[in-house]
């Protein structure tokens, strides 16, 4: 399973407690269940790069967001992320700032 690192605030700690200083960071965009994404933020279109990150063995990758279903699946007992079941667990998306 995997650990959330508390936060005041959501997504405060997403890059660490203790994130890298310069350059691009991880954003939290969002989350994924068998519903599909929900937001944080209104927006039109997901970025062209995000990254996913499962809630169950904390498996992450970083593609192009139009290819999420070669990914993820909507199963009829929850997700499975990159062939394997998460049951009722989430994927966090995330993107570039």
């Amino acid at each position: 399973m995997v650990l959330h690192i508390p936060s005041a605030h959501l997504g405060e700690n997403w890059n660490g407690v203790q994130a890298r200083s310069g350059g691009q960071k991880w954003r939290q965009l969002g989350v994924m269940t068998t519903r599909g994404i929900s937001t944080l933020m209104e927006m039109d279109r997901l970025p062209e790069t995000v990254k996913l990150t499962d809630t169950r063995y904390g498996q992450s990758v970083v593609i192009e967001s139009k290819d999420i279903g070669s990914y993820v699946r909507i199963l009829p007992d929850g997700l499975e992320f990159l062939g394997k079941p998460l049951e009722w667990c989430h994927i966090h998306v995330a993107y570039r700032s």
